[in-house]
């Protein structure tokens, strides 16, 4: 066998391994870039925060008389959104932003779905974003609680719909 002959068997196997050779880095490069993430959905967990401040810490919907009691809501501070919105900032700490994050809707509605009140949080920014949650910017999550609220020195059986809006970042 000459050496032309043998040049020529070798070029076919050098055109394969440098397609096998493309082919091992994609798969490497494929499989390292999944398990990195770019971004977490934090809107959610967000939320349930929010939910969790307003339901159970004593600057939310939170009846207190000399003690609080977490999940029971005051019909007085609900009812009266200036109050609340003053309650419910002393919950949220925006110091660092001049615009919240969060924003929602709440209706409070008796035991024959009756709405009793509505009051909002960030009315401005809830008005401006629920257009919007069609966008994957804003994220509208809508929740219903079980609740008992205080109104007229009595406790009455209840439920809860809000109507939560999150800028995600």
């Amino acid at each position: 066998m000459d050496k032309k002959a043998l040049l020529g068997f070798k070029k076919p196997n050098l055109i394969l391994n440098f397609i096998f050779l493309a082919i091992v880095v994609f798969v490497v490069i494929f499989f390292i870039s999944s398990f990195f993430t770019i971004a977490f959905d934090t809107a959610k967990a967000e939320s349930e925060i929010m939910v969790s401040r307003v339901l159970f810490s004593n600057n939310g919907f939170t009846y207190c008389d000399e003690i609080c009691h977490p999940g029971i809501i005051d019909y007085q501070y609900f009812s009266n959104e200036t109050v609340l919105n003053d309650r419910l900032s002393k919950a949220f700490n925006y110091t660092a932003r001049q615009q919240p994050l969060i924003a929602f809707k709440g209706e409070l509605v008796d035991e024959n779905n009756n709405i009793i009140s509505t009051s909002y949080f960030n009315k401005l920014w809830y008005d401006r974003w629920i257009p919007l949650t069609s966008f994957k910017q804003y994220e509208n999550i809508q929740k219903s609680y079980y609740i008992l609220y205080h109104k007229d020195n009595s406790l009455e059986k209840g439920r809860l719909d809000l109507d939560v809006v999150v800028e995600v970042e």
